[in-house]
This record gives C-alpha cells, sequence and structure tokens, in this order.
C-alpha cells in the first residue's frame, strides 16, 4: 500500500456505521426474497343432499304358477289305459307298489283304502297281467317268475289276483286240509307254464283253495280255484 507524501491532503474519513449499513444494503439485494407461498385452494363444496328414495307403487301378487303335471312312466300309461278299459276313466290314485316289481315287471293299483276297489295288476312294456285269464302277459310273468323262488312267485301272482294270503302247512288249522297243502311249484306242461299254489283268506284258517294257473305261450291263461275238500275227493 502506498504511503501518502508528507503535506498531502487525505481523503475525508466516511463514518463506520456508514460502511457498514451499505454492506448489509448490498448483501440484502443480493439475496432474492423467497416467493410468496400458493394459496391455499378453497374447500371443497359439499355435496348435495341426495333426495330420500321413492316409496315402491303397490303391487298386486304375482300369479300362482301353474302346477307341474307328474310325469307318466310308460308302465302307469299302460296301467291307466287297462283301467280306462275297464270304465275307469280320470283314475288320480293309481300308484305302483314297488315291493312287487322284478324282472321289468311293474305292479299297480288304485288304491289300499279299506272298501275302495284296488284293481291290482302288473305291467311289462305293453303286456299286462290282471285277476281275468284274458290277460296277455300271464304266459312272459310266469316265465319270468323263474328266476325267483316259488314262493316270492306266489306272493306277487297272488296280489295280482287280489287275493289275502298264500297259504302254507303251518297256516291251516284243519288238520286234514293241512295235509294237502304243497309249496307252490312252477312247471311246463305241452308249451304252456303252469303255476300251482294255495291260497288262504284270513280269519278262515281251515278252508284252504288250490290255485291253478295255466299259461300257453298264445292266448288267454286258464285260473283255477279249488277248494281243498274237492281237492281231497279227487284223490
Amino acid at each position: 500500500m502506498p504511503v501518502p507524501r508528507r503535506g498531502a491532503r487525505l481523503p475525508p474519513l466516511v463514518p463506520a456505521a456508514a460502511l457498514l449499513a451499505a454492506g448489509l444494503g448490498a448483501c440484502a439485494t443480493a439475496v432474492s426474497a423467497p416467493p410468496p407461498a400458493a394459496a391455499a385452494p378453497p374447500p371443497a363444496a359439499a355435496p348435495p343432499a341426495s333426495a330420500p328414495p321413492a316409496a315402491p307403487e303397490p303391487t298386486s301378487p304375482p300369479p300362482p304358477l301353474p302346477k307341474e303335471k307328474p310325469v307318466e312312466s310308460p308302465a302307469l300309461a299302460r296301467y291307466l289305459e287297462y283301467l280306462a278299459e275297464t270304465g275307469a276313466v280320470g283314475v288320480t290314485d293309481a300308484k305302483e307298489d314297488p315291493r312287487w316289481a322284478f324282472a321289468g315287471w311293474h305292479f299297480f293299483l288304485r288304491s289300499t283304502m279299506p272298501g275302495d276297489k284296488r284293481t291290482p295288476a302288473a305291467v311289462a312294456g305293453t303286456l299286462i297281467v290282471h285277476e281275468r285269464p284274458t290277460a296277455t302277459g300271464w304266459h312272459r310273468l310266469l316265465t319270468d317268475g323263474k328266476g325267483l323262488p316259488p314262493a316270492e312267485l306266489a306272493e306277487r301272482v297272488n296280489w295280482v289276483l287280489g287275493m289275502s294270503g298264500v297259504a302254507t302247512a303251518a297256516l291251516v288249522s284243519d288238520k286234514k286240509a293241512r295235509k294237502l297243502v304243497t309249496p307252490p311249484a312252477l312247471s311246463e306242461k305241452g308249451g304252456a307254464v303252469v303255476f300251482t299254489f294255495w291260497q288262504i283268506s284270513p280269519p278262515d284258517m281251515d278252508t284252504p283253495y288250490r290255485v291253478e294257473i295255466t299259461a300257453p305261450a298264445s292266448g288267454p291263461a286258464h285260473i283255477k280255484h279249488t277248494l281243498w275238500s274237492a281237492v281231497a275227493g279227487k284223490k
């Protein structure tokens, strides 16, 4: 730093306070002021109040669904056809007794109430067996019955004929009649199927009947009921 010559005039002194103020002002100018804060968004508007749901308009109840007609099996249809042939039209109480079904045979009746017409019958395809010997299926029923124990076949045949029960020697109270009662038997004779069993009607346990069915391969069957005393007289 140069030294001033002797006698030279020195520049006037600047007060320190002024220098300090000038320096602070320069610093304030150099540093930029922060940007103003962004304005807060306006509050969200409240959703409009929804109107209360309208009350449902009164309506009449829907009409009831139509009742479905029960599906008829071909066997039941054949049984109803047979009933119509006998004059029973519009039968609504026909039902199957599944206890006796075997080898494609189905057993039907009208009612199980005492005093009502039962009209039992057995049906297999278009064939039908009932208490009348003109039924078309006796030969087929007895032939298919070879696959059953004779006592079980007798129960089914007895049911179709509408009789009370199958007789055994142990059930018959009359000693003479008891000796005549034999177990059910199935045989063939001259191309026909022959089935024999004994029938009894409680509470009368001393007058059994012998039932003999002879069914040719074609044509009507022959059904014969013989009281035990008549059978004894032939021996």
